[in-house]
Parts: C-alpha cells; structure tokens; sequence
C-alpha cells in the first residue's frame, strides 16, 4: 500500500462507501441502523475485513497498480471521451485498419 495521506483518504472513503451501502441495505430490509448499530456492525464487519484483505493482498492502492476500463467510442461525444481517456496512462483504439496505443508520460 502506498503510504501517501491521499490514499489514506481513498481507502477511507471506500470503507465508508461499503459501510454506507450495508446501512441502506439494513434500511431496505426495515433494520433500523440508529436502534439496531451492533447488528448493522456484525453485518458490516465481513464486508469491511474482506474488502481491506483484497486490497493489501492485491496492491489494489499501491502507486503502480493497474486498471483496465473498457469505453464503447459510439457511446460518448468527443469531449466526453477525452475526459475519460485523459484519466489513463494509455488508451488502446481498435478499428478495422488496425489496433492504436497512445500513452502519455508518468511521473516517475
């Protein structure tokens, strides 16, 4: 895992983000989270301890993991495409002519 306080943040969030979806799935199943806190943990808790073995165990915040995002071109305008694109080290076009690879340089 990268040390850097930012990824401290991000991994933050995304903790919050699985607590969040178990409490609105607790509500969705008429569990008050506020009368009921320990059961909506014990539910929260095997999400929370597998989420954050994944992501050790997969160096899911290391500074040189990798992510592979798949756009149909069709589906967005221009502008919308390269803000998606402009996310990414590299983007691999594939067209009838031929396959395309464009990167850009990565702070080392």
């Amino acid at each position: 895992m990268d040390p850097a306080p930012v990824t401290a943040l991000v991994a933050l969030g995304d903790l919050a983000c699985i607590g969040a979806f178990v409490v609105a799935g607790e509500i969705s199943h008429d569990v008050d989270p506020v009368a009921n806190p320990l059961y909506v943990t014990e539910t929260a808790i095997p999400f929370l301890i597998g989420w954050t073995l994944v992501a050790l165990l997969g160096g899911l915040y290391a500074a040189d993991a990798r992510a592979h995002y798949h756009v149909d071109p069709a589906a967005h305008d221009e502008m919308h495409l390269a803000g998606i694109t402009s996310l990414f080290d590299a983007a691999v076009e594939v067209r009838d002519d031929g396959v395309s690879v464009r990167t850009r340089d990565v702070l080392a």
